[in-house]
């Protein structure tokens, strides 16, 4: 008989999420803790997607300080997953108070990189729920928070960002970040 290790039981846990049991997965978690069987940043991220996908915020980052806790390192990946579920729960400016935290503690020099600093993919999730909300003014700061950072745009940044201006109706300013992204 093979025992149980961290693997099989994030492959549980990862069912569990596409099924859509995200309590399941959860206590999949839990149980793995009970029996002394340290969950790693993958098992964590990947139950932290599932409640991201779901919109619930709360439950993503009560498993980033858990892991914090636990002394595993959250990265950009797990702090992607709380800005994911910040969107989804309809909160795109808690998400970009927490994409300015996790730029704050980003070290100042472009070739020191910290494991949680935000990258293109962090801002445009925010950047592109924040255009369809229709805060310009919001996406111009972060945009320039993300220059400073030293993160540079990308076509899916491009993309994202027009793609939520048009949906807000601001084709003017959808047009500008499509003159941009030339």
């Amino acid at each position: 008989e093979v025992p149980p290790s961290v693997v099989t039981y994030s492959s549980a846990m990862h069912a569990w999420t596409k099924a859509g049991n995200l309590d399941r997965a959860a206590s999949t978690l839990t149980k793995m803790m009970q029996i002394r069987l340290a969950p790693d940043g993958v098992a964590y991220g990947t139950v932290m997607d599932g409640f991201a996908k779901a919109g619930k915020p709360d439950d993503v980052i009560q498993m980033a300080e858990q892991m914090k806790a636990n002394g595993i390192p959250v990265t950009v990946r797990h702090q992607n997953s709380i800005l994911e579920a910040l969107v989804k729960a309809g909160k795109p400016n808690d998400a970009a108070r927490w994409l300015l935290q996790m730029s704050k503690r980003a070290p100042q020099s472009r070739w020191q990189r910290n494991m949680d600093e935000p990258d293109v993919y962090s801002y445009a999730m925010v950047m592109g729920a924040l255009a369809s909300a229709g805060r310009v003014s919001s996406v111009e700061s972060l945009n320039q928070a993300m220059q400073l950072a030293g993160t540079e745009a990308t076509p899916l940044l491009h993309e994202v960002v027009m793609r939520g201006y048009l949906d807000a109706k601001k084709m003017k300013d959808a047009y500008r970040w499509l003159q941009e992204a030339d």
